[in-house]
């Protein structure tokens, strides 16, 4: 990377802050100051602050400098736009209003300052849909102009956006989409952001750990001061680490703690925490959605489908796993009182706040165990046998399949035999229990999540690694590995006779470092 040569290039200035890494940034930082550029010097600080460490072999980390106020520059309104971003991924509402309203970027008529301006109302959740369709004008415009950065950012923007209206399968297809532009583009800034967006997606399109594993690799090419939005994301897909983080996710790292541990207290105090903490809105969407996920005592508004079962799919993929569990989600059942669902991560304050046992799991008796989790869930209002057949079995219930429904309520009988009582007649199927249970509900293990895990841990594998791996036969992992690569999570790289997987995203295997 060649450092500006001359003081009075601005274009220079502004491709050398954009894409220096470590070492050449401090070499701009020390020619800005030794010139008196004191706009482009902050400029270059900004970008340093944003990555880790800020000189190559130095273990510190540049500190972000203050809010500048003053008049616009081109220096100042890159300083305004990467610091805004910087405090994005920090999670930092107040400093992305406060840096996205300097003066330089109120006065400027760039797009890069009306994609600033954007992010932070994105941030506070301001009209979904506005932002939404901004941020594709943005890009219109800016593919119009020939200005990379912005098309870049406006597509990232537009990916969250698409996430937050609730199109969660065309937000990862546009998250998957800038992440390929940012890291084709080389921008340091907008490269992370757009990863830690795809990280987002693939949680929320129910592939946390492919989710976890993008944050986590971004985690590794930040700055301490802008890991928050990285570390939200992996804590939400594979769980809280023991270390509490030093930032504002730190209330849902004890959250996460104090429900797995069915500490009340501790999980309530962290709950008033965080609703103090100065979140963006979608992060206070996720924490809402996941206390009634966790929270046998919260009443389900945005999750009432799938804590009812009428869905499988753990809403936004907050499936992470839970301590001392075997299942992603149980089936609270309790007399006189209609069943729910909690997470398995919930399973801990559950047995504390209703003295439920857990019933463990039969690998080997997955129809049956959906069934009884089906009739816990209906409660005493029971189930109508022809709904309830077709829901197992995904076909109508015919006088010719009378015999696999007797054989399967038999079955459910013998699983549920001291603890709860089964009645069937009248074409209606109830399940009585006889005290607090927490029963498995198979049918909210994603197909899946071990391949995804395992991928996710090696990067490139072979179905022979999987199938050892997991413990399955050959040609199931091998099936598992193809249906993958057909809907786009895979790549399948023929060597000879054997076939090597790679996780398609380019942050599943490296990203490149931005600094």
């Amino acid at each position: 990377m060649n450092t500006p040569s001359v003081a009075d290039d601005p274009r220079g200035w502004e491709e050398a802050c954009l894409r220096g890494n470590a070492g050449t940034l401090g070499v701009i930082d020390a020619q800005a100051r030794a010139r008196g550029m004191l706009d482009w010097q902050r400029c270059v600080q900004v970008r340093r602050a944003m990555f880790a460490p800020a000189v190559s072999g130095d273990a510190r980390e540049a500190s972000m400098p203050e809010v500048d106020r003053g008049a616009a520059t081109q220096a100042r309104v890159l300083a305004s736009a990467l610091a805004t971003r910087a405090s994005i991924l920090a999670l930092d509402v107040a400093g992305a209003s406060a840096w996205s309203t300097t003066p330089a970027l109120a006065q400027s008529t760039t797009l890069l300052a009306d994609a600033t301006r954007l992010w932070a109302e994105a941030l506070c959740g301001n009209d979904p849909e506005a932002v939404l369709r901004r941020a594709r004008e943005l890009e219109t415009l800016a593919r119009a102009r020939k200005q990379g950065l912005v098309v870049v950012d406006a597509a990232t923007l537009d990916a969250l956006a698409t996430l937050e209206s609730g199109d969660v399968k065309d937000g990862l297809a546009r998250a998957r989409r800038a992440s390929r532009m940012a890291a084709a583009e080389g921008i340091g800034p907008m490269t992370v952001l757009a990863h830690v967006v795809l990280a987002r997606a693939r949680r929320a399109h129910g592939q946390p750990h492919l989710g976890a594993h993008i944050a986590a690799t971004v985690a590794l090419h930040v700055s301490a001061s802008c890991r928050a939005w990285a570390t939200w994301e992996r804590m939400l897909g594979a769980g809280a680490a023991a270390a509490p983080p030093e930032d504002v996710t730190a209330p849902l790292h004890a959250l996460l703690h104090g429900a797995q541990r069915g500490d009340r207290i501790a999980y309530q105090g962290a709950l008033a925490e965080a609703d103090r903490a100065p979140l963006p809105a979608f992060a206070r969407r996720d924490l809402a959605a996941l206390q009634e996920l966790l929270d046998v005592e919260a009443y389900p508004l945005a999750t009432a489908a799938w804590a009812s079962g009428e869905v499988d799919a753990i809403p936004l993929g907050l499936d992470a796993s839970g301590t001392g569990v075997q299942a992603r989600a149980y089936v609270l059942a309790r007399p006189g009182v209609d069943g729910r669902r909690v997470l398995a991560s919930g399973v801990a304050l559950a047995r504390a706040d209703t003295g439920a046992s857990v019933v463990p799991g039969a690998v080997d008796q997955a129809r049956t165990d959906s069934a009884v989790a089906a009739l816990l869930l209906a409660g005493a209002a029971g189930v109508d046998t022809g709904a309830f057949f077709l829901r197992l079995y995904g076909f109508p219930l015919h006088e010719r399949h009378r015999g696999v429904l007797r054989v399967l309520l038999h079955r459910v009988r013998a699983r549920v035999s001291g603890w709860a009582e089964l009645e069937h007649e009248g074409g209606r199927a109830t399940l009585v229990p006889s005290r607090p249970v927490l029963f498995p509900d198979p049918r909210c293990e994603p197909a899946d999540a071990d391949v995804l895990s395992v991928a996710a841990h090696h990067g490139r594998l072979v179905a022979r690694e999987l199938a050892e791996a997991l413990g399955l036969p050959l040609r199931r992992a091998q099936d598992a590995l193809k249906r993958l690569a057909e809907a786009g999570v895979f790549r399948a790289i023929p060597d000879g006779r054997i076939v090597h997987y790679v996780l398609e995203d380019t942050t599943f295997t490296q990203l490149t470092p931005p600094a």
